[in-house]
């Protein structure tokens, strides 16, 4: 990623434990390599090792089944879903065939491309499938299928859509009222969880913002961290976590086998606004992370999800010392200036002072990952700028399609962020100004110290910068591993790696 969590080249030198390995390769994977409209994705199969990869072009598709050593087992080809079908929501594999569900671009029609492994045929469908009167938050792949989660307007329903084989959809409804709270404290009016996940763009119509998937198996940064409503898959639960209640964090609990809903909630450190003027968490390793801050003071506390205790709390003052960092304070600015030049700043700060004005005018995040037994912690803050003049920019993909390094993109659309959160996360990152420390703690969250370990995404992003101008490239997880394939334009190969510990 180019931009990575944990940010020590400055401070540390850092030993890889990684290793990486080429485990598939095809010649003249696409008819025009050097179409920027080429794109791959990857199909795990949840219930044995088997992986297809989707080999998408403009006027043809292709499915390449391997099996657990990654040998070929099967080639489709046949012509994709009409153009308007971008927006790539999950999958299913029943039996022989492996069917992905894509939407267009506002989310009316949905479409399903199918791929037969017994005839070795392609075929499409179109789905008379409506959202009436609600919102798509986000698809769900659980055991080989699909789960879509939507919102009713202007109330506190989510929707759960299960297809099953000939994709007609079963709906269960569950209520999250518990999650709403007056907007103001002993008003009236009520913040519903549809208002909470939604935006209005001017235009008569609502739509999703501030939420994103977490893949709490590899690392994320805190520019999607510092989102307030999260969404967590750990087996056969989903979990949402909503922050945007300043006195406590709610956690809803959805099985996906029985749809049962289970609602929790865990009190911030402080309801004084005074004190404590912005606040968020972040759920890991059955644990809850919850950070808040203003410009005199922050808080950091850890909570054992499965006794409902305190681990730690850490509290720091503006005149202190922050002893329980691993790294300098530091400041990033990235982005695209003037003539379209690159921005990529990074600067240390000195003063605990510093660091909690900078956070308070920022989008708190906290991320954390786990290496050698070891919590790697990052606590900050990150906001978007205007390099320019005002120019809305967000950099990584246009259409699925992973940029270069450093090069930013006006409105990227990629097609499959909602399924695939961990090629989200690796590449999609706005023009921000982020501050943030590194933190190392032991299995009881006391400090340790000493360097932070390298994690699977510096190792991505110093094997993607040993390349020669990648393209259709994917990143995703299969059976626990970190994979990276991508296209070698100039010889015509598509190539697949693997990286473990």
């Amino acid at each position: 990623m180019k931009k990575i969590i944990v940010l020590l080249l400055l401070s540390f030198s850092i030993t890889s434990i990684f290793s990486q390995e080429k485990v598939f390769e095809i010649d003249n994977a696409f008819l025009k390599p050097n179409s920027n409209r080429n794109e791959t994705f990857a199909l795990p199969d949840q219930k044995n090792e088997d992986l297809m990869l989707i080999l998408a072009e403009r006027k043809s598709v292709q499915g390449i089944l391997m099996d657990s050593l990654y040998q070929e087992k099967a080639r489709i080809k046949g012509e994709p879903l009409p153009a308007k079908y971008r927006h790539l929501l999950g999958y299913q594999i029943k039996e022989n065939t492996y069917s992905i569900l894509f939407t267009n671009y506002n989310e009316s029609k949905f479409g399903v491309l199918q791929f037969n492994i017994k005839n070795k045929k392609v075929s499409e469908k179109k789905l008379d499938f409506k959202l009436k009167k609600e919102l798509l938050i986000d698809g769900i792949v659980y055991n080989n299928e699909i789960y879509l989660f939507s919102i009713t307007k202007r109330s506190s329903l989510l929707n759960i859509y299960k297809f099953d084989t000939s994709f007609n959809p079963q709906r269960h409804t569950l209520s999250l009222k518990e999650v709403e709270f007056p907007r103001i404290p002993g008003s009236s009016i009520i913040s519903t969880v549809y208002s909470l996940l939604t935006r209005n763009n001017n235009s008569y119509s609502d739509y999703i913002q501030g939420v994103t998937k977490i893949e709490s198996k590899n690392p994320n940064v805190i520019e999607t961290t510092s989102e307030k409503i999260k969404i967590y898959q750990i087996d056969n639960k989903v979990i949402f976590s909503f922050d945007n209640n300043p006195s406590k964090t709610d956690l809803v609990y959805i099985n996906l086998d029985t749809f049962k809903m289970l609602y929790k909630f865990y009190n911030k450190v402080s309801t004084e606004r005074k004190v404590y003027k912005k606040n968020n968490s972040y759920l890991f390793d059955s644990k809850l992370f919850q950070i808040a801050s203003s410009s005199k003071i922050m808080n950091f506390k850890i909570i054992d999800l499965e006794t409902d205790t305190t681990i730690r709390d850490y509290t720091i003052e503006k005149e202190d010392s922050i002893l329980f960092k691993n790294s300098s304070i530091i400041q990033e600015k990235i982005g695209i200036g003037s003539f379209g030049v690159k921005i990529d700043n990074t600067r240390e700060l000195k003063k605990t002072s510093q660091f909690l004005k900078k956070i308070s005018f920022a989008n708190l995040g906290i991320s954390v990952y786990k290496t050698n037994d070891l919590y790697s912690v990052v606590l900050g803050g990150t906001k978007e700028y205007n390099p320019t003049t005002g120019m809305a920019i967000a950099a990584g993909v246009i259409g699925g399609v992973p940029l270069g390094a450093g090069v930013v993109a006006v409105n990227p659309t990629p097609t499959f962020t909602h399924f695939n959160p961990t090629y989200y996360n690796y590449y999609s990152y706005s023009a921000t100004k982020s501050i943030y420390i590194n933190c190392l703690f032991d299995q009881d969250f006391e400090h340790v110290e000493g360097e932070i370990p390298l994690n699977k995404f510096d190792i991505i992003n110093d094997f993607e910068d040993s390349l020669e101008n990648p393209r259709a490239v994917n990143i995703f997880t299969h059976n626990n591993k970190l994979h990276y394939n991508f296209l070698n334009a100039k010889e015509g190969k598509l190539l697949l790696f693997k990286f473990e510990e």
